[in-house]
């Protein structure tokens, strides 16, 4: 078995998504062109959503506590679990740092801190008081049966394995 140093993946992972960036702009540069613009223009402005530069860790975390969100360290967690630092699809095109979904599939957002605003009016209408993490992994009944904030059985273990320092 070969060992693969993280900082081998992660430059593996930028290139993956460098990639998929690139064929991503070309199928688009060839099918969307805005009006007045030619595809040159497109893609700088596909780029530029792609590599929001307001979108780091600990503006995320800023934005947590300016809302109002209650346990910031959970919920900024939470937002690493979901994005995967950051770096996930949902959370560079679709501005959705959390995973929300409506019964059409994912949601979508102008701003990633659009996302960061819904989250806190979810958690204004769902969450009381309590343990927070037994909050995400029971946060109401259907049928006498939990529905939980994620599919994933090990999501809160997932969420207390993540370490920040903020």
């Amino acid at each position: 078995m070969k060992h693969i140093k993280i900082s081998d993946r992660r430059a593996d992972l930028i290139a993956l998504v460098t990639i998929v960036a690139i064929v991503a702009l070309a199928v688009i540069g060839m099918s969307f062109k805005p009006a007045g613009q030619d595809n040159r223009q497109a893609n700088d402005a596909i780029l530029t959503t792609f590599n929001d530069a307001s979108l780091t860790i600990e503006a995320v975390n800023a934005a947590i506590i300016s809302e109002g969100i209650k346990h910031p360290q959970i919920v900024l967690k939470q937002v690493i679990l979901e994005t995967g630092w950051l770096k996930s699809y949902g959370c560079r095109y679709r501005k959705n740092l959390f995973g929300f979904r409506t019964d059409k599939g994912y949601m979508k957002f102008d701003t990633w801190q659009e996302s960061v605003k819904y989250y806190k009016r979810w958690q204004d209408r769902l969450y009381t008081d309590g343990d927070y993490y037994s909050f995400l992994e029971c946060m109401y009944k259907i049928r006498n049966r939990c529905v939980r904030y994620a599919e994933d059985a090990n999501y809160i273990r997932s969420l207390k394995g993540i370490k920040i320092d903020m």
